[in-house]
């Protein structure tokens, strides 16, 4: 029986790095003391762009976050720890937006806990 070798190539990525500036530049990421990540993203000149990912302390998805190319819009999804859609809405310059659709769990007895209600408001 022969042997197969596949070439592979190995990529290293640099993370938290800034410029001479002091920027953020790059992929960033940053962990809890017990070593698992609280967020990991994208910087480019101090501005977060892309998707940013922010968990629990636990591991669970705490939030979603997509930032425009400026970093000045952000539509962000929330989840409680056990999954379960909290929030979602839209951001500009780090402000919510009070107008657009909201996800919200209901707690108002057991039967309405299990059920999500959407609200949307408008202008």
């Amino acid at each position: 029986m022969g042997m197969v070798l596949v070439p592979s190539l190995m990529f290293c990525q640099t993370f938290n790095q800034s410029d001479a500036n002091g920027m953020k530049q790059g992929k960033w990421t940053k962990n809890y003391s017990n070593g698992t990540p609280r967020y990991e993203g994208q910087f480019k000149n101090n501005h977060p762009y892309g998707e940013f990912k922010y968990y629990y302390e636990s591991g669970a998805l705490k939030a979603i976050t997509r930032f425009s190319t400026d970093g000045i819009v952000a539509h962000t999804k929330t989840f409680h720890e056990n999954k379960q859609p909290m929030a979602e809405g839209k951001y500009i310059k780090q402000k919510k937006i009070v107008f657009g659709c909201f996800t919200a769990m209901l707690t108002v007895s057991s039967y309405l806990r299990k059920h999500i209600r959407k609200v949307c408001l408008t202008a």
